[in-house]
């Protein structure tokens, strides 16, 4: 695997041959300088939607502030995270700060400890690192009190939750929920009552449609994204219904987003922008390999209905789809 470091001195000995200057020359140093202090590296759990769209308006905002951005290539899954972070936050990795979606932190969080005592900087990506540098986060707990609240307004009935359901490969942004449950229950109290597993709307449409099957009193279901909240929208039906859900940490694209324009259970989506996460998987790293002093970033929440029409769009607009 060729490492960043070499790609970085090649890089600056390609743009002063350019300039007409050896290799020699004692700006290719300085060059090179610069170029490390303008590159972050970001170890993203690209098997999850919307790994495209986040590309993309990372590549975006990278060019907006003069960031150079590498993307992990590694297989998802935790033995290929831990091998790759190793790669690159090792002597030849050439990086100074990285920014992580954990897989599994009891695992990173070893690789994270010791390339901090190296001098590389660690941002975490919503699931939290115990050794980090900075933090990128969500507001799992206010997002859960959000959703929960508009459906105490909006919802009727006995309300069911759907959890993320467990899966060969980690989710790095499953836990997430937990804090979300939480204050879900905090809101609702004792109209909570059942809860099911799934992953997306096929799975969702099973477990939902078996627990309205058995609790008829059941009709607000709110969910942990916004696929499973998409099932239970289709579950509902559209008479009484009200089916919510939460970004995982962001929407998986415009679907949930043309449910609320439209006719269905759908009600409320609770989620930060797509955009806002991408502009801090660019900024906070980038900080921190400039040299500028930073805890990180929490990113704004939303709450999404047929009424906020102006955000709706807003939000359609980071995704191609």
């Amino acid at each position: 695997m060729i490492t960043r470091r070499a790609l970085l001195a090649a890089g600056a000995v390609g743009a002063l041959q350019l300039a007409g200057c050896g290799g020699s020359d004692p700006r290719l140093g300085t060059a090179r300088r610069a170029l490390v202090r303008r590159s972050v590296a970001i170890d993203y759990a690209s098997l999850y939607a919307p790994i495209e769209d986040v590309r993309r308006l990372v590549a975006a905002r990278a060019a907006a502030v003069g960031a150079a951005v590498t993307f992990s290539d590694d297989a998802a899954g935790v033995d290929a995270q831990v091998a790759n972070l190793r790669r690159w936050t090792g002597e030849e990795g050439g990086f100074k700060a990285i920014a992580i979606a954990a897989f599994d932190p009891a695992a990173v969080d070893p690789v994270a400890a010791a390339a901090i005592r190296r001098g590389v900087r660690i941002v975490s990506y919503v699931t939290p690192l115990a050794h980090r540098s900075a933090a990128i986060a969500v507001d799992h707990a206010r997002a859960g009190r959000l959703l929960a609240e508009h459906a105490a307004r909006a919802g009727r009935g006995a309300v069911l939750l759907v959890r993320p359901a467990a899966t060969a490969t980690p989710d790095p942004f499953a836990p997430g929920f937990a804090p979300a449950e939480a204050a879900i229950r905090a809101v609702l109290g004792d109209r909570v009552v059942a809860a099911v597993a799934a992953q997306g709307q096929a799975d969702g449409a099973e477990a939902i449609g078996a627990a309205l099957r058995a609790n008829p009193r059941i009709r607000t279901v709110l969910a942990w994204n916004d696929l499973t909240a998409l099932a239970a929208a289709d579950a509902l039906g559209t008479a009484t219904g009200y089916a919510g859900g939460l970004g995982s940490p962001a929407l998986t694209g415009r679907a949930g987003l043309r449910a609320l324009a439209a006719d269905t259970s759908l009600r409320c989506l609770v989620a930060p922008r797509l955009a806002d996460l991408a502009a801090a998987l660019v900024d906070v790293p980038l900080a921190l390999a400039r040299g500028r002093p930073t805890a990180g970033r929490t990113v704004p929440l939303h709450v999404l209905t047929r009424s906020t029409r102006a955000a709706v769009r807003a939000f359609a607009a980071d995704y191609t789809r």
